[in-house]
């Protein structure tokens, strides 16, 4: 994704567990340009570099323990960060984790 793109992951929901810690992993590639938000890769070879985790849980009073089903938005910023959301199935509810994706060089 550019910086100053947004975009859904289609098709798909996640289901988080209030109140547990869930990991991100999230991946890099300057020359894989075909691929797609969403796409699932099995193997990527040296073409795509994996960095560093995010572990977060989230928090709703009175939940602890239940399964959130939520999907995914990321947005990238023009200064560089990825945010990836998670949005609660019914839309009431939305978490933003925060990754720096720009080039520790920049």
């Amino acid at each position: 994704m550019e910086e100053g793109t947004e975009a859904q992951v289609p098709d798909r929901e996640f289901g988080l567990v209030v109140g547990e810690p869930a990991e991100f992993r999230f991946l890099s590639s300057t020359i894989r340009k075909q691929d797609h938000v969403g796409d699932l890769l099995e193997n990527w070879g040296t073409d795509i570099e994996e960095l560093s985790p995010l572990e977060v849980t989230l928090k709703v009073d009175g939940e602890q323990g239940a399964v959130l089903p939520v999907r995914l938005e990321s947005h990238v910023t023009e200064i560089g960060t990825l945010e990836v959301w998670c949005v609660a199935r019914d839309g009431t509810q939305r978490w933003k984790l925060e990754l720096n994706i720009r080039d520790k060089s920049d």
